[in-house]
């Protein structure tokens, strides 16, 4: 096969220049997404217990609800997380589950669960849908010494916010005050 080539360097020529121009059309036209876009069927439960330890609300609201929502069809993982007074319980569903159909459900269980929750529970535990492509990718925190808080937000809504390229952000800062007690 390879003969063919070597024997014949010209049509080779052609050949690679025919490929790398179709390849750089094709690259070109090509349509690209950071991120594909995936609806996972996630639902987000959120109980309070005012005053309740971490260690209650796993015990006492949190496990009866996991139980509860485990049972449903098509539960792929459920997470939770206790803190003081309130808990979080995450499920994700399969993919071929729509979240609408995985929303009543997980109501149905909530109320089915309603019973199994301290009777000192004043409110009923909430849901919502959850995409989780809508969080963000990254978190920035600032502090400064120099700056008060307002400052600070109009350093970031100036450079980082608003501008695509990357700037110094001390051009963005305005100068410090003289202090009169360092004189």
């Amino acid at each position: 096969m390879s003969a063919w080539f070597i024997h014949r360097p010209i049509a080779t020529l052609l050949l690679t220049l025919a490929l790398l121009l179709l390849g750089i059309s094709a690259w070109r036209v090509i349509a690209v997404a950071p991120l594909p876009q995936v609806d996972f069927p996630v639902i987000s439960v959120q109980a309070t217990l005012p005053g309740a330890s971490p260690e209650v609300m796993a015990s006492s609201v949190a496990a009866p609800l996991e139980r509860t929502l485990a049972s449903i069809a098509g539960v792929n993982e459920i997470t939770s997380m206790s803190l003081q007074g309130s808990c979080t319980i995450n499920i994700q569903f399969d993919l071929s589950l729509p979240i609408d159909h995985a929303a009543r459900e997980v109501q149905a269980a909530i109320l089915a669960a309603r019973s199994l929750l301290p009777t000192s529970m004043i409110e009923r535990p909430s849901y919502k849908k959850v995409n989780p492509a809508d969080s963000p990718i990254m978190v920035m925190a600032l502090t400064s010494d120099l700056l008060d808080r307002e400052a600070q937000t109009v350093v970031v809504d100036v450079e980082v916010g608003h501008q695509p390229q990357r700037r110094q952000v001390a051009d963005a800062i305005p100068p410090r005050p003289a202090d009169p007690a360092a004189q």
